[in-house]
């Protein structure tokens, strides 16, 4: 699967299409089609399944969504938990609490709250 079968080199990519592999060469330009045995027939089949994979979201993002659901009071249990867990350093907390905060609240309620410089959001 490595060797081009035009010029021997193994600068080769392997292209999955629907039912069939085929080598490109990046040395020499050919397209040489693969032989089918187990392993390619293994290759199409799962090449033609799309995959149903979760999307998760980044481990910060996880963390923001859930300081904003903690009551204030136990949070600095949490943070203390999360931090033996090795998830947040120390220097992480006061992001953690103030965007936690700001995600639990509405952004009309907080520009309502900082009416700054008659009136101006800052």
């Amino acid at each position: 699967y490595v060797l081009c079968s035009h010029c021997q080199n193994p600068e080769t990519n392997l292209l999955v299409a629907q039912s069939e592999i085929t080598l490109k060469c990046r040395a020499c330009g050919k397209n040489t089609p693969v032989q089918k045995d187990q392993l390619t027939e293994f290759i199409t089949k799962k090449q033609g399944q799309p995959q149903q994979q979760k999307r998760r979201k980044p481990l910060t993002e996880q963390l923001i969504q859930k300081t904003s659901k903690i009551p204030f009071e136990s949070l600095k249990d949490q943070f203390q938990k999360w931090e033996q867990q090795n998830l947040i350093e120390k220097d992480d907390i006061p992001a953690l609490l103030l965007l936690g905060f700001l995600k639990s609240r509405k952004i009309e309620d907080i520009k309502s709250e900082c009416n700054v410089n008659g009136g101006i959001f800052i």
